[in-house]
């Protein structure tokens, strides 16, 4: 009997989230990016903030959105279109049917793209914990990438340079050279066997890389109170000035994702923070910041995150339905050698799940038949599954329960997702992926002090309530009522925390003879379970109004 596995595979260079990790895959590339509209509306605003025409265009911007959207990804691919040669730049431009509409945004885009654009990319803030931090970190992540871009001169004329004019005072390197003899800088790689002589020839080499050597300068210099070897923001945006001014820059963009921890940290002191993205204003260097929703950040009343969201073009990143289906679908290869055998095992599948799949057709597409092929490419997920799953990152604080991640998770902490599953089930019992099997990858088993699900990834409370009736009551039922239970428990959870906006989330019997369709409960099977943990005690019955 063949697994699912043996018809079809997952991408190897899919990955379902952006991270240090990812991005050095050669599989992983941007292009894949799908062109959905808030992308294609960010790159339209990054257009408007090259071309400095107007004072509102003349910002930074900053990328928001909730778990799951997909934020990281559009922040690198955008990264990689102000990089790419202009070849790699028309292809992407012509490989999706939404940006072969955009020829004048194409056309602008390669126009500024032959001034020189630097891009910096980071990733993560919370190490960010004050100005100092931060100063040094905007001037890492530059000073790469412009080693990278091959420029020449790197503004030695104003931070390593003013370090290296203090130094080469000759009572100032007799007092710096006491100090890093001294144990606590000794064992330093950046001081380690130099004296203050190597140390200027270094900073006054413009091919030398010097990062390292000066963070520990400045935290040397923090440490002991010297002042003149200290840098401000005033120091900062001097050198990025200047490197611009020399170096006749079209622009410089840092792209920093996961950028919110940094609001977090240093929410009571942002005053030098503003005055770097003030910098926009007359300079084009424009911070480019990923967060959550700046909402969940500042709240409504907050007027230090009024001020500090003016300093940006914000735009918000949205994933609908219909283009998160389409990107699960691309994902799933089926196997050359498989694929008549498959093509013919999928069609008597999906004849079993027809009016499940009108629905969520009818519900994210309005009718259109073009989500009935995307429904059909996501076997072995039933649709409803693929519509809770769509939604399941809302009930999270955390970008490890989304979608994507289902799809692509290497199975470390035993939550039994996608690829568990297809190497698990076969086609030939007609094993489909129904909503009770997210159950692991939803609410993951264990207690905590309290004796209730661990709920590792952040949910919040009332979702936690709703999960734990499972947990208490387990134990008294057989394996066909724990698979309802579990799916109605995680309807009424995503169904909660939406609002009960989506109207196949709400717990009814048309509902849940959908969500066993092509199932051994289907046809009623399933409501006379829920009948029976009504009578039982563990469900309860309330009208809908």
């Amino acid at each position: 009997m063949n697994k699912y596995s043996e018809y079809f595979e997952i991408d190897e260079g899919y990955w379902p989230e952006i991270n240090p990790s990812s991005i050095k895959d050669p599989l992983n590339k941007w292009q894949k990016t799908f062109p959905h509209k808030t992308f294609i509306d960010l790159i339209k605003a990054t257009e408007r903030m090259l071309a400095r025409g107007t004072n509102s265009d003349k910002k930074g911007i900053w990328i928001e959105g909730a778990y799951g959207t997909g934020k990281s990804r559009v922040a690198w691919t955008l990264k990689n279109l102000l990089d790419c040669s202009d070849d790699e730049f028309k292809a992407y431009f012509t490989e999706f049917d939404a940006l072969l509409k955009e020829q004048d945004l194409r056309d602008k885009l390669l126009g500024h793209k032959q001034g020189k654009i630097i891009t910096a990319y980071r990733y993560a803030s919370g190490g960010i914990d004050g100005d100092r931090a931060l100063i040094m970190a905007v001037y890492e992540s530059v000073t790469k990438a412009l080693r990278n871009a091959g420029i020449k001169y790197k503004g030695e004329n104003t931070l390593r340079g003013g370090v290296a004019a203090w130094l080469s005072d000759e009572a100032n390197m007799a007092f710096f050279n006491s100090l890093i003899a001294l144990p606590e800088y000794r064992g330093l790689g950046s001081f380690a066997g130099k004296s203050a002589d190597d140390i200027i020839a270094l900073l006054n080499n413009p091919n030398a890389d010097v990062d390292s050597l000066m963070g520990d300068i400045f935290s040397l210099a923090d440490s002991r109170g010297i002042t003149a070897l200290s840098t401000n923001m005033d120091d900062l945006i001097a050198w990025l000035t200047d490197v611009i001014d020399q170096n006749k820059l079209k622009a410089i963009v840092l792209v920093w994702d996961e950028f919110s921890a940094y609001f977090k940290k240093n929410r009571t002191s942002l005053d030098e923070f503003q005055k770097l993205a003030e910098l926009s204003n007359d300079k084009p260097f424009y911070l480019m910041i990923v967060t959550h929703m700046s909402g969940s950040i500042f709240g409504e009343t907050d007027q230090t995150g009024k001020i500090v969201r003016d300093r940006f073009v914000r735009k918000e990143i949205e994933l609908p339905d219909s283009i998160a289906f389409e990107l699960i679908k691309y994902a799933l290869t089926v196997k050359d050698a498989q694929k008549d055998i498959w093509d013919s095992l999928a069609d008597d599948l999906n004849c079993r799940m027809h009016f499940s799949r009108d629905a969520v057709r009818d519900a994210v597409w309005k009718g259109s038949n073009a989500g009935d092929e995307v429904l059909k490419g996501m076997l072995p997920i039933h649709p409803l599954a693929a519509l809770l799953l769509k939604n399941i990152s809302s009930a999270f604080a955390s970008n490890q329960r989304s979608m994507f991640n289902f799809i692509k998770n290497a199975e470390t902490e035993n939550l039994q997702a996608f690829q568990w599953f297809i190497d698990n089930h076969s086609p030939d019992n007609a094993d489909i992926l129904t909503i009770d099997f997210l159950w692991n990858f939803f609410y993951e088993k264990g207690t905590d002090e309290y004796g209730t699900g661990t709920g590792k990834s952040n949910l919040d409370f009332i979702i936690r309530t709703i999960l734990d009736t499972f947990l208490k009551n387990e134990g008294r039922l057989i394996a066909d009522e724990k698979r309802v239970l579990k799916t109605v428990l995680m309807m009424q959870a995503i169904s909660q925390k939406l609002g009960d906006s989506v109207e196949l989330f709400l717990t009814n019997e048309k509902n849940i003879n959908l969500a066993f369709e092509g199932t051994d409960l289907e046809e009623n099977r399933a409501v006379n379970l829920v009948k029976k943990l009504v009578r039982d005690g563990i469900l309860y019955e309330k009208p809908m109004g």
